[in-house]
């Protein structure tokens, strides 16, 4: 029976395709590109090719990126982020990078091939601050509003902001952690309270919660001084062989 299948498949007609040079058409020729790199015109394989090799796609992102992109402890931190950007021109922080300008962030990206929520976490910034300098926050912030910023009752712009809101963040900036220790000294020092050990007046740090002791050593004094006045249990074994704290 198998070879009889066999048989009628070989005895059945060949059924050839059209090609199209067949048709008496010309082929249709094969889209080429210059590569980025060593622009050299090549066979385009895919719509995102743009090398000839992987050689030549190497060789473009090295001269791209820089050595900073993975280098980045040559990212200089700031000493004080406020007066940083209170500057009229911004030096670059990347060590051997000569720069001075207006827009300190779109340069790092540029020249350096490092995008600003990179560089702003390797140097310290909050992720909402802009690395630009004092005039030209100035002018960004005076600027005419257009699309959804016109409107700030405008849905989408809610939904985005309480999207970012929500946004769970593991990164804290040392900008934030700077503003903190300024608004902290700015603070009005707080109430005189009493201390619960040795009873000696002092000013608390801060208007904010209540301090009892006026020092660590008192506050560990103190709880000493009660886990000794607390009972201690004992136990004593039952009969049934269990023991029981009395």
């Amino acid at each position: 029976m198998q070879a009889e299948n066999l048989a009628g498949i070989r005895e059945r007609p060949t059924v050839r395709s059209h090609s199209k040079s067949s048709s008496g058409r010309p082929p249709i020729p094969k889209e080429t590109i210059h590569c980025r790199e060593c622009n050299k015109e090549t066979p385009k394989t895919s719509k995102t090719r743009a090398y000839c090799s992987q050689v030549c796609y190497r060789a473009y992102m090295a001269k791209r990126f820089d050595r900073h992109i993975a280098n980045p402890q040559e990212i200089s931190l700031i000493q004080g982020y406020d007066e940083f950007l209170d500057q009229d021109e911004l030096e670059c922080i990347i060590e051997g990078c000569t720069w001075v300008g207006k827009h300190l962030s779109l340069h790092i990206n540029l020249a350096h091939g490092i995008q600003a929520s990179e560089v702003k976490r390797a140097a310290g910034f909050s992720l909402s601050s802009g690395i630009v300098a004092k005039p030209l926050a100035e002018s960004l912030r005076q600027r005419e509003l257009v699309g959804v910023a016109k409107n700030p009752n405008t849905i989408g712009l809610e939904l985005a902001r309480l999207a970012i809101k929500n946004k769970p963040k593991k990164y804290r900036s040392k900008e934030t952690n700077e503003h903190l220790l300024k608004t902290r000294s700015l603070m009005i020092e707080g109430p005189v309270r009493t201390c619960l050990h040795c009873g000696i007046d002092f000013r608390q740090s801060t208007r904010f919660g209540k301090t009892l002791y006026c020092t660590k050593e008192c506050r560990a004094a103190k709880y000493a001084a009660i886990d000794q006045k607390k009972p201690k249990k004992k136990r004593e074994r039952q009969l049934n062989g269990t023991f029981k704290w009395v």
